[in-house]
């Protein structure tokens, strides 16, 4: 399966506009929508083709696409955080140079060796 993917990404480049419109109907099932460059519809084909054979985003990532969506047709801010959420409690743990380290997530901050290190969120806010 992996082999004919590839096969039919590598052909995308190669085809005309007319035998691209064909092949987007038997890929979404309707007509090209839109009049766009080439090199969009390619993309587009491209990113279904891989998402019909490795499945979609997960449906906790397109809620949250479709509410950013929202926000942004309103004008609500958006806060985006940059860094990962770690959870307090979370162990994280990694053998390095022939020792054992182990870093615990705490409310506001990590402990590591028995020492706190505070580390307040980075949020980016978009208006």
């Amino acid at each position: 399966m992996a082999q004919k993917l590839a096969e039919q990404l590598a052909q995308l480049p190669g085809l005309n506009t007319g035998q691209l419109r064909v092949l987007w109907q038997e890929v979404f099932g309707s007509p090209l929508p839109f009049h766009a460059q080439k090199d969009l519809v390619i993309r587009c084909l491209a990113y279904r083709l891989q998402e019909n054979a490795h499945g979609g985003l997960r449906s906790a990532v397109r809620r949250q696409l479709l509410k950013l969506a929202q926000d942004i047709e309103t004008g609500t801010a958006l806060v985006l955080l940059d860094t990962p959420r770690i959870k307090p409690g979370t162990r994280l743990i990694r053998s390095w140079q022939g020792r054992m380290h182990e870093v615990t997530a705490m409310e506001g901050g990590f402990r590591y060796q028995d020492r706190r290190y505070p580390c307040e969120l980075s949020h980016t806010t978009l208006a």
